[in-house]
């Protein structure tokens, strides 16, 4: 009862004083994922998730998958169960946090040292999407880091937010091996405070190697080429995915673009770039626009759509068995798929591609045509990890529910106009669709909740 009373309070008191605190994310189905790296001279990926499998009362049983070369090698599954008013491999307790003390443990190793400053987005050394959204909920937020002995004489540092408890970033130094995690995706939705579920679009450390080669259709006369692109998620919140990008295309000449970041907002179509060195300094909503839809992914529903964005260049559907989206024109001096294959689950399996400038002139059906195109952490996550779902979601693997199915019972049942109902940061996608957790925001103000 008073685990519940603090979830549904969100405040801790102390003294005379309280500070706000958000513990909901502390619940069943709920996922916290970590991007980092692990090396010395040269350093590999390295991703962590901890799923809350189970809860029961103020215990927890967390579920850690863990791997490297983009789940590509995976290591033992661990579940463990925590208190969650204590400590756990993800998070301390705001509680704990405020009375944290030198010489106490945290995950079997000593704390040494203890420093809490506030920080805000442009002060704060680690920055993800999660850690973006917290600080655009609360501008200055209140930081604890921690220092804490290895065996060997070796040292580790730590950092949470005070108000949820969230491990923001870790980092262990062990003789000339480094390793550090940086929080990179959590189904929560901080502002509106609900779980949603995982759909089965791209997560932290999936990436997509998308490459073919072909000798062209009148060898050995000019076309064909190779096209070679990578694309690692560093970070997702709700359904925007952020990673880096390179590429490189050969056709009569060869041409290595900069390395890059994008941005894909799922929940408005319009994908943004920017180069990655120097670094940029603006958040990626402030990145320059580049057409509406990745080019190795879309939404299930957008399958559906009769045309399509990627890159900038329009594009008309063609087949829906499989599904083809072909460009409508032909940009100059650019490189741009000319057609697109995706499957039903919305992730390309082939393309066609030019560029003038080049001589680039690839597609499926041309001498000696081989298609490498994969994507590295689906299996490992469709398979083993297993999409979380929370009951209060209840969402299709689109992560998004009809809208005359979810709110139109509810605005009658309610009373009230359903855009009221939503609220004004509602998510309304533009076929008609609501994101599950604005969906579960509308249940739970419909009951009275909100």
């Amino acid at each position: 009862m008073v685990v519940c009373l603090l979830l549904s309070l969100g405040l801790l008191l102390k003294g005379s004083g309280a500070w706000a605190v958000d513990v909901g994310w502390m619940q069943e189905g709920v996922r916290v994922w970590y991007f980092g790296g692990v090396g010395s001279t040269t350093s590999s990926d390295a991703e962590e998730a901890y799923l809350f499998s189970a809860v029961n009362g103020s215990d927890v049983q967390v579920t850690k998958h863990s791997g490297m070369n983009h789940w590509g090698t995976t290591f033992a599954i661990n579940t463990t169960t925590y208190s969650f008013l204590d400590k756990g491999p993800c998070w301390i307790h705001p509680q704990v946090l405020q009375n944290l003390q030198m010489g106490e443990y945290w995950m079997g190793f000593e704390i040494v040292t203890i420093t809490r400053a506030p920080y805000t987005y442009d002060t704060f050394p680690y920055r993800l999407l999660p850690a973006k959204a917290l600080f655009d909920l609360t501008p200055q937020r209140q930081v604890v880091k921690i220092s804490y002995m290895l065996p060997d004489y070796s040292t580790g540092y730590a950092y949470f937010d005070v108000e949820t408890g969230l491990c923001l970033f870790y980092s262990q130094m062990s003789g000339y091996v480094t390793v550090f995690f940086v929080l990179s995706e959590i189904n929560y939705h901080f502002a509106n405070q609900i779980a949603f579920s995982e759909d089965d679009g791209p997560h932290t450390g999936f990436k997509s190697f998308v490459s073919e080669s072909s000798l062209g259709w009148n060898w050995p006369d000019p076309g064909g080429g190779t096209v070679t692109i990578h694309a690692s998620v560093e970070s997702r919140y709700g359904n925007t995915v952020e990673m880096w990008v390179i590429t490189s295309e050969c056709g009569e000449t060869c041409y290595t673009p900069p390395y890059e970041y994008y941005c894909f907002f799922g929940g408005i179509p319009i994908l943004r770039r920017t180069n990655m060195n120097p670094p940029p300094q603006d958040p990626p909503e402030l990145w320059n626009e580049y057409g509406h839809y990745l080019w190795w992914w879309v939404p299930r529903q957008v399958l559906q759509n009769s045309t399509i964005n990627v890159s900038g260049v329009p594009m008309n559907r063609t087949s829906t068995d499989p599904y083809i989206f072909e460009a409508t024109g032909e940009p100059p001096g650019l490189f741009y798929f000319s057609k697109l294959w995706f499957g039903n689950d919305g992730y390309m399996t082939a393309f066609a591609a030019k560029d003038s400038t080049t001589g680039l002139d690839i597609a499926p059906g041309q001498f000696q045509f081989n298609n490498l195109t994969t994507v590295d952490g689906l299996d490992y996550y469709r398979e083993t990890m297993g999409r979380s779902i929370l009951h209060a979601g209840d969402v299709d693997g689109d992560f998004d529910v009809d809208l005359a199915d979810a709110i139109l019972s509810l605005r009658m049942l309610a009373g009230v106009p359903w855009f009221q109902n939503i609220g004004a940061d509602a998510d309304v996608n533009e076929d008609g669709r609501v994101g599950a957790e604005e969906a579960a925001y509308v249940m739970q103000k419909a009951a009275g909740l909100r």
